[in-house]
């Protein structure tokens, strides 16, 4: 897989506090570099200046030229992020409280830091390779820009807006306050994610190709895996594509479904088939997306 699709499709962005089991197959600790201590790195970060903007707390340590083009642009993306997010299910989830973004010149900065401020457990799932994600528990976006160049991380940034977005969402359900992140089983969520960045950044090209090659290779994932929500589908090999993938099928299809499947989350939430209530039996809805897969890009 070429390297930029790599990075994208290899980000954790889920709310943290409700997934800590399903980030990742690879369980293993991001190597740190030897000079690097991250509780210094937390301290020196934590007393780094941040900019205000009426949606996000930000602190960055990017080149200067970068810094500002980060500054001016975030916040125009956010708005961008906002309005398809709410376009595709009709929300408004742009709320009152500020969110934190802390933005790492360098990948080993990003992996202290991760290192300092995540519990083990949590530490022990994220990629080896990941390079940003959201945690709705502590309210904040990390992300490393290992270019130093704020262009090359415009995808991942909206990517990581997508959940914060649904992350301060929050519904009744069950007799519960939660959140649309919450509600949203992984394949919608990173799916969603991800067609919403491709949609605002229109960057980099969609991976068809990665796609059709696993489709022939019989690696593309199982629909009833994919979507499994007790299952661990972040594990499966091309989980993110899959599930843009099959995110676009469904909107194409009919934009109203994800709409309704929201509401069907919000009052049958701990329903087995929900699923199917909204887009029918997966197994008769399986050669229909492979079919969608093998016609892309032709």
């Amino acid at each position: 897989m070429p390297a930029a699709l790599r990075r994208r499709f290899r980000v954790p962005g889920a709310v943290l506090a409700s997934v800590l089991g399903a980030l990742s197959a690879a369980g293993r600790h991001p190597a740190l570099a030897a000079d690097l201590d991250p509780v210094t790195v937390q301290r020196e970060w934590d007393g780094r200046a941040s900019t205000q903007t009426a949606a996000f707390s930000l602190k960055t340590n990017l080149p200067g030229a970068e810094e500002a083009r980060l500054v001016d642009a975030a916040d125009a993306l956010l708005d961008e992020t906002g309005e398809a997010l709410g376009q595709l299910l009709e929300l408004s989830p742009r709320g009152p409280h500020r969110f934190r973004l802390s933005v790492f010149a360098t990948t080993e900065e990003y992996r202290a830091y991760v290192s300092a401020i995540m519990t083990p457990a949590l530490r022990e799932s994220m990629v080896e390779d990941s390079a940003g994600f959201y945690s709705g528990m502590r309210n904040e976006i990390v992300m490393a820009c290992p270019g130093e160049t704020f262009k090359a991380c415009r995808p991942m940034l909206v990517h990581e807006f997508c959940h914060a977005l649904a992350g301060r969402t929050v519904f009744m359900s069950g007799g519960e306050r939660v959140t649309l992140n919450y509600l949203m089983p992984p394949w919608l969520d990173e799916g969603l994610a991800e067609y919403v960045s491709a949609q605002v950044t229109r960057d980099p090209p969609p991976p068809w190709g990665v796609l059709q090659g696993a489709l022939k290779a019989g690696t593309l994932p199982a629909l009833a895996g994919l979507i499994d929500p007790h299952g661990r589908p972040l594990e499966q090999p091309f989980f993110y594509p899959s599930a843009w993938s099959l995110v676009t099928l469904l909107i194409e299809q009919d934009p109203g479904q994800l709409k309704r499947y929201v509401q069907v989350l919000k009052t049958r939430r701990f329903a087995t088939d929900q699923f199917a209530s909204v887009f029918g039996d997966p197994q008769e809805l399986e050669p229909v997306w492979q079919r969608f897969i093998a016609a892309k890009g032709k």
